[in-house]
């Protein structure tokens, strides 16, 4: 069984793709998303962006992996990827990032090897950018 599919099994909610959700989402487990979030996620799991799905907000997860379109920052404590038809605006921080051909990506990548950066890097954001 691969790693992947260990991690699916992890998943605790499931955002169906006619659902749309507008505020902040957090669980504990993993979070597969179909649907449209307009706003932040948070879960000490995986998150799955499913193809055709849309999230407008910052996802702090352990792992992800991006198959639909993500416009906001991604922080991840563990493992990043993106897949074929995955597009990403925005940020990424993680230890390790796995990008296949065809994903799209516009941001600033930052590869980590802290285990504490998710507190530094919402710290960070809390910051004015001129204070940098």
């Amino acid at each position: 069984m691969s790693r992947s599919e260990k991690q699916d099994k992890n998943i605790s909610s499931i955002i169906g793709p006619k659902v749309e959700i507008r505020g902040a989402v957090s669980a504990s487990g993993g979070i597969l998303v179909y649907g449209s979030v307009f706003g932040d996620i948070r879960t000490d799991g995986l998150v799955r962006l499913s193809h055709g799905s849309y999230v407008k907000g910052i996802i702090h997860a352990k792992d992800a992996c991006v198959g639909g379109i993500l416009d906001g920052d991604l922080v991840v404590e563990r493992k990043v990827e993106l897949g074929s038809k995955s597009v990403l605006t925005g940020n990424l921080i993680a230890k390790i990032l796995v990008i296949e051909e065809g994903a799209k990506f516009e941001g600033i990548c930052r590869m980590t090897k802290e285990t504490n950066f998710i507190a530094k890097a919402d710290h960070q954001s809390d910051e004015d950018p001129g204070d940098q």
